[in-house]
């Protein structure tokens, strides 16, 4: 019996990168910004990687928006699982209405976004923003005029905290840590389709790609793991010095 191929793909520092971290030059252009500008590039080997998975079934699994993913330059035509798992998109790009009911039924969150804005609004620079797609809010993230991880490491010591007593999920995104609600996750969106797309989960060998902790919870549900050799989850295992 020949055995379905599908692989769960995280895409920034997984198969581009962005601008800062390699010499544009010498690489393809992956993704664009909002006024069209070159933003990501993916090297040969990413290439390479994506090639051998020609023939599978390959679903992004990634923070980026609609918007964002709209201006990825890869050619992903399948199921894409987006906002940090707040979104699932079928392959025509339509909203998975199911999903979105999940997502959309989520507690309120105005008391906890008053609770960050008397914590952080008084000291300057930082702002308290909704996590939200068009089915409703689904987490908070906090920013920082300055922008960047070095600007908001306060606010993610203090987010990676709140996030514990809540029981919500914690995201240290760079220069935006997040905190997202239970039931909503990359993790929970994988299993979703998962349950959809291979029921029969003897009849499909399952590879995950990723490059971060934050990934680990979707890669788990799979048969085999690839990961970039300097990322931070091998940093994580050691295998980075």
């Amino acid at each position: 019996m020949t055995l379905g191929t599908l692989l769960l793909l995280d895409l920034d520092d997984t198969v581009m990168l962005s601008r800062r971290k390699l010499n544009p030059a010498e690489h393809t252009v992956s993704a664009v910004d909002a006024a069209g500008e070159a933003l990501c590039h993916s090297t040969a080997q990413h290439l390479a990687l994506l090639e051998r998975f020609r023939d599978a079934l390959v679903v992004p699994v990634t923070g980026r928006s609609e918007a964002a993913m709209g201006r990825v330059r890869l050619p992903f035509s399948s199921y894409r699982v987006l906002d940090h798992g707040a979104t699932v998109l079928y392959p025509d790009g339509s909203r998975d209405k199911v999903w979105d009911a999940r997502v959309g039924a989520g507690e309120d969150l105005t008391e906890l976004t008053a609770e960050l804005e008397a914590r952080f609004s008084p000291m300057a620079g930082y702002r308290v923003l909704p996590l939200e797609t068009r089915a409703g809010p689904y987490g908070l993230c906090i920013k920082h005029a300055e922008r960047g991880p070095e600007a908001t490491a306060q606010a993610a010591v203090a987010l990676r905290e709140r996030a514990s007593t809540l029981g919500w999920s914690f995201l240290n995104a760079p220069g935006a840590p997040s905190l997202v609600r239970p039931g909503v996750g990359k993790r929970e969106a994988c299993v979703y389709l998962l349950e959809h797309l291979c029921p029969d989960r003897t009849r499909w060998v399952v590879f995950g790609a990723g490059d971060a902790l934050s990934d680990v919870p979707f890669l788990s549900l799979c048969d085999f793991v690839v990961m970039p050799g300097q990322s931070a989850l091998m940093q994580a295992l050691g295998g980075v010095e």
